[in-house]
């Protein structure tokens, strides 16, 4: 049973307040000198609460340094909501030996004190439940008429109005539909560059203070106001517009790699530089007039294209087709946060995969004319600069399983096409082996709706050529080298490795790591380079040996270039150890447009859409980017749903977002396969859906969805005895208890756990869990809960044991943990 306080300080004085109730809880600290960044505080069945700390080993070592004592001072002010009531919970009467003797003692100020944070366990979940039950009967509400609620109703909307309150109290339970939506959770889809927009008028903040936030490829200001320019003019056409050809870009490199920093600098061509800096780091001396000629509402944009380069009229000629753009105001405001100095510089800190030659930026100003149509001029070009080798190199290289333990499929892109190869062996130095594979690539009009299907900055990018090669003949439990390219290029991966699958049996031992809902880090999706880190570290030093998602991979909902961005966050494990996907509701939901395009055989315009489901739009992609990009075993619907042994388990994949109702074509499917299970063979079973079955947070259109899918196949998850469901979808870490079936513990169900913590933002913006909405008497079913991100270890020890760990990304400790035994 634990509660996470991080950074505790010595004699640090605790103090929990719900923002919207008066009840509060005091805890103090005694006698506690130096904690460490991470501690625990253990409740023992006698009542009492004992500091712990976790060791980097992943094992708790106690240490009864210290223990807590609760004050009675607001034991009259029990809260009345379930989230409330958790206060009260972890604030049980401890042990007599506290050192707060009497109420003299307790301080009178709460000013500036940390609220405790993030995990909450299954005793301090049970005792806030049963408060909240106890209260509910006491207080015995009677039902009003009617015409006195709707009279409330009014009453109360007209006080939030007048007096600028913007939330009802939580014990009153009111919500109209339209709240619904707030249960969405929100994520930005970044742009190419990952550029910025600024939010001015900051409430609460002082005079001038503003927040940098990243702009959306898919709603952008910058991109509406370029693209609705009727007609471009150069500045021999525009004499009259002030800086008229008149402004340089200069940038500090002619070439540039995938990944590598550039900066870009512009000024008006009369200002003076430092001629002792070599031409290509030319600094500019700052004065305040060196970009007089440059205004803020002036859009900077990136064009790249393949071969050759462009004269003045080709650049007016092609104005609307940029790669992306933003305003000199944009990157100034947010240089300023950082870079003060260098209110004339773009620095671009990680320059993304584009798939064409040569690239330059273009300085476009705003002019007036007579006539009714939109104009802007050309006020300056940067050189030209090269992308290197950006048609050959090899990018997205991952790793997969097939159904036959002696092979091993990789999968990479490149710019341009050509018969992929690998080669291959178990020697460093002579990759003695060979195959070639097959390459294949998709349209924008292969997608099934806006915005997946439309072209233009922040929507469809061409994704290159897709290849996959099967390597063949692996030896067991081997390692192997290899490398990637095409067979006539002249540029290769370096040469990676990975181990062949084990041979299957119940004796084989291995380990996996699991996580869903990762993102990339610059969408909002906080944890998702974290969780990459902590994985390749597994995948590198812990002889892990494949990676699970659980669906919501990327988080691209229609822009094509953050899978280029999710990919090359993840490649140094998903190069190294077999990736497996579970397709997710971003990967696939649609509402139109499926007839003929949807890549799982589904034959309606919107997927699946049950009367009891939250399935709502996702960017139109309708599966085709992971279809195109993932080949998982042929043992079932592509990547939608599928089976494979693996040591000394059987996992099966399935599709929370397509039919599983009883005879539909995929629950045909799961009960052959769990029918032809060989437990002797592998004693392990294992079953992986993006949504889940069992989850404690009461989202409404959420929970109605989940709750019609564990009705279709939760009987089979107990008929064949499935030892562990993994899911994800819900942005926090669950685990249920043991044995779990028709919500009673112990009943010969699986072990359920939802482990949607891979970086995605957690829903609705909740990052603690004083605000969330628990399901009545999940506390019956629930034994950790926490919304904090991180990833599962799954080892199979041997026939009869298997070991769960949740891993937080914040130095990889072990947060929770479970041996499951047969």
């Amino acid at each position: 049973s634990i509660v996470t306080l991080p950074n505790l300080d010595a004699r640090m004085v605790v103090d929990q307040i719900s923002e919207t109730r008066s009840a509060k809880t005091v805890v103090r600290v005694k006698r506690c000198s130096t904690l460490p960044r991470e501690t625990y505080f253990t409740f023992s069945d006698d009542g009492e609460v004992h500091l712990e700390r976790l060791e980097a080993s992943s094992n708790i070592a106690t240490r009864s340094v210290c223990m807590l004592y609760r004050t009675e001072r607001f034991a009259n002010q029990i809260p009345l909501d379930c989230a409330s009531s958790k206060f009260a919970a972890l604030s049980k009467t401890m042990s007599s030996d506290g050192f707060y003797s009497g109420r003299n003692n307790i301080p009178e100020t709460y000013d500036n004190v940390p609220l405790l944070p993030n995990a909450y366990s299954a005793n301090a979940f049970r005792n806030a439940q049963e408060l909240d039950n106890i209260i509910a009967k006491k207080r015995k509400k009677k039902f009003c008429s009617p015409s006195e609620f709707v009279v409330t109703l009014i009453a109360l909307t007209a006080f939030r109005y007048l007096f600028g309150v913007t939330q009802m109290p939580d014990d009153l339970h009111v919500m109209d539909l339209q709240d619904h939506e707030n249960y969405r959770h929100e994520h930005v889809v970044p742009t190419l560059l990952y550029t910025t927009k600024i939010v001015e008028n900051v409430i609460g903040g002082e005079n001038g203070e503003y927040l940098v936030k990243l702009a959306s490829a898919l709603k952008n200001e910058v991109y509406d106001r370029l693209n609705s320019v009727d007609i471009f003019l150069c500045h021999s056409q525009s004499s009259s517009s002030a800086g008229a050809g008149q402004v340089k870009l200069m940038l500090d490199k002619e070439k540039v790699l995938f990944g590598e920093a550039m900066t870009l600098t512009w000024s008006s061509l009369d200002v003076g530089y430092n001629d002792s800096l070599p031409k290509l780091h030319q600094r500019l001396r700052y004065s305040n007039d060196n970009d007089q000629l440059v205004d803020d509402s002036d859009i900077i944009a990136l064009y790249c294209w393949v071969e050759g380069t462009k004269g003045e009229m080709e650049q007016l000629e092609d104005a609307h087709k940029y790669n992306d753009a933003t305003t000199i105001y944009q990157v100034k405001k947010a240089a300023a946060k950082l870079f003060p100095q260098d209110r004339n510089t773009w620095r671009i800190s990680h320059f993304p995969i584009i798939r064409e030659d040569s690239c330059e930026f273009r300085l476009w100003g705003n002019v007036d004319t007579d006539a009714a149509k939109k104009a802007m001029v050309l006020k300056g070009t940067s050189a030209k600069f090269e992308v290197v080798s950006s048609l050959e190199t090899p990018t997205a290289i991952h790793l997969a399983l097939t159904t036959s333990p002696t092979e091993m499929r990789v999968h990479f892109t490149t710019g341009s096409s050509g018969n992929p190869v690998v080669f291959y062996g178990t020697d460093l130095e002579k990759l003695t082996q060979s195959e070639e594979g097959k390459t294949r690539t998709y349209a924008a009009s292969d997608m099934c709706e806006a915005p997946a299907n439309e072209t233009g900055p922040g929507k469809f990018t061409d994704p290159g050529m897709l290849h996959d090669v099967l390597m063949k003949d692996l030896k067991p439990d081997t390692r192997y080298y290899y490398k990637v390219g095409l067979r006539n290029g002249n540029v290769w991966s370096s040469v990676l490795s990975f181990i062949s699958a084990p041979p299957v049996g119940p004796d084989s031992s291995y380990t996996f790591v699991v996580f869903a809902d990762q993102g990339c880090p610059a969408a909002g999706s906080e944890g998702a380079r974290g969780i990459s880190a902590g994985v390749a570290t597994e995948v590198r030093d812990n002889n892990v040996r494949a990676v699970h998602i659980v669906g919501d991979l990327s988080y691209a909902d229609g822009a094509g270039h953050v899978y280029d961005s999710w990919f090359d966050m993840i490649q140094p494990f998903s190069s190294l150890a077999p990736l497996m996907v579970t397709v997710g509701n971003h990967e696939y939901v649609h509402t139109t447009g499926g007839i003929g395009k949807d890549p799982s055989g589904v034959n309606t315009a919107d997927g699946y859409q049950p009367p009891w489901g939250n399935y709502h739009d996702e960017g139109g992609e309708c599966g085709v980017p992971l279809y195109k990009r993932f080949i998982m075993p042929d043992s079932g619907n592509s990547i939608f749903w599928y089976s494979y042994d693996y040591a000394s388990a059987h996992t099966i994949v399935l599709s929370s977002e397509h039919d599983l109702s009883p005879s539909s074509v995929q629950y045909d499917w799961l009960l052959k396969d769990l029918q032809n299970v060989d437990k002797e063979k592998t004693p392990w079973l294992i079953v992986e859906s993006h949504r889940p079955l069992y989850e404690p947070e009461n989202i409404p259109p959420e929970r109605s969805t989940i709750e019609g899918i564990r009705k279709e196949i939760e009987p089979l998850m107990f008929e064949f005895s499935v030892d562990l469901f993994l899911s994800g979808h819900y942005h926090s870490y669950f685990r249920s208890c043991k044995g779990l079936f028709k919500e009673l513990c112990n009943n010969g169900g699986p072990q359920y756990i939802s482990i949607g913590t891979g970086g995605a933002t957690m829903f609705f913006g909740n990052e603690t869990l004083e605000d969330i909405d628990f399901i009545q008497n999940s506390w019956k079913w629930t034994d950790f809960f926490t919304k904090k991100f991180g990833y599962g270890r799954v080892t199979f020890a041997n026939a009869t044991s298997l070991h769960w760990e949740f891993v937080s990304d914040d130095g990889l400790l072990v947060l929770d943990n479970v041996w499951l035994e047969k």
